[in-house]
């Protein structure tokens, strides 16, 4: 699918960065971070919208007047589901502060959860060993001695 085919909502139209810094400078750094890896619109009613994808979700950040704002949607629906999952991000009025609480927002969103490790010793993990059998350690522990 090209820009010109996306199909956008509410009037939007395809705007520049340089139209989204001139109109909120605070977006620059959040904008040269991500190298011309998302989509700018622009509607009626000077709303804008930075549009970036992954290939788990779709994030939107809204730019209107003295609010900022984000959100995040999966971009692949489950089984049987006929509604998009996602979730709000962190909002408030356009600042670089707020633009990197977004960063981060959305560096937790994509990163995935592996567990805590959970160290042992071999003696926690198998018991205590008392006999060997010359073959190695037959498995017996001291608790099996009742």
């Amino acid at each position: 699918m090209t820009l010109t085919e996306h199909n956008f909502k509410d009037g939007e139209v395809l705007s520049s960065k340089e139209e989204l810094v001139k109109e909120y400078p605070c977006s620059s750094k959040f904008l040269e971070t991500f190298d011309e890896k998302y989509i700018i619109t622009k509607n009626e009613k000077d709303i804008y919208k930075i549009y970036l994808y992954t290939n788990e979700y779709e994030y939107i950040i809204v730019l209107c007047g003295t609010y900022c704002g984000g959100f995040t949607t999966v971009r692949k629906r489950g089984i049987k589901e006929s509604w998009d999952r996602g979730h709000d991000m962190v909002d408030g009025k356009p600042s670089e502060k707020l633009f990197d609480k977004l960063v981060v927002d959305m560096l937790q969103n994509e990163l995935i959860y592996i567990g805590t490790p959970v160290f042992k010793t071999l003696d926690e993990v198998y018991g205590k060993f008392t006999e060997c059998d010359g073959l190695g350690i037959t498995g017996k522990n001291e608790e099996d001695d009742i």
